[in-house]
């Protein structure tokens, strides 16, 4: 007898066929040059701004709305971008394990919320996937490009993390200093480890 098991598997080629897909119909170069990083408006040690978000499911969020959680936000630069879908990707992947440490992710970028529900959908996330389109959280907290600009010219942030603690205070940052390279999972659960 022939056992039909369900197979899951990784969304990671889709996502890639679909950013580059993205980029021949836009013609929007995969490669760009990294503007330098932009001083941020938050730092390790601080209270976290609250902000509220539209989420690609429709709903709204606010970040005090995960008060008493460990909250990973990921800045990211849009669902067109390769890189930030390998990254949020590896997030998808690793979710439970960071759920078990209470730890909730978000990700934000300037993407309209159909935009948004793009990366939702093609990366299967378990987690909010918020949009920024009016730019308001990009500028609170500093992430905001000063020279790349989106598919349609809008701003968008430099590939930023930012680790906050159960008590709303910023624990760790990380900024990519080339959009091309992101850092290893490893290197992000280790911050992680240390929160309560």
């Amino acid at each position: 007898m022939v056992s039909k098991k369900r197979v899951h598997r990784s969304n990671f080629p889709a996502a890639i066929f679909l950013t580059v897909l993205l980029m021949l119909v836009s013609r929007v170069s995969p490669v760009s040059a990294q503007d330098p990083l932009p001083p941020l408006h938050v730092s390790v040690g601080l209270k976290a701004p609250d902000f509220e978000l539209p989420a690609a499911n429709g709903s709204t969020l606010k970040l005090s709305d995960l008060a008493g959680h460990n909250v990973l936000i990921d800045f990211y630069r849009g669902y067109w971008s390769a890189y930030c879908m390998a990254e949020l990707g590896e997030f998808v992947k690793h979710a439970k394990e960071l759920k078990a440490m209470d730890v909730r992710i978000l990700g934000v970028s300037a993407d309209p919320p159909e935009k948004a529900l793009v990366a939702q959908v093609v990366l299967r996330a378990p987690f909010p996937i918020l949009s920024d389109s009016q730019h308001q959280v990009m500028t609170i907290y500093g992430t905001d490009s000063s020279i790349d600009k989106g598919l349609d010219g809008e701003p968008v942030n430099v590939p930023t993390l930012i680790l906050i603690d159960k008590t709303g205070t910023i624990r760790w940052i990380h900024q990519a200093s080339d959009i091309k390279v992101r850092l290893p999972f490893s290197e992000v659960l280790a911050p992680a480890r240390k929160l309560k």
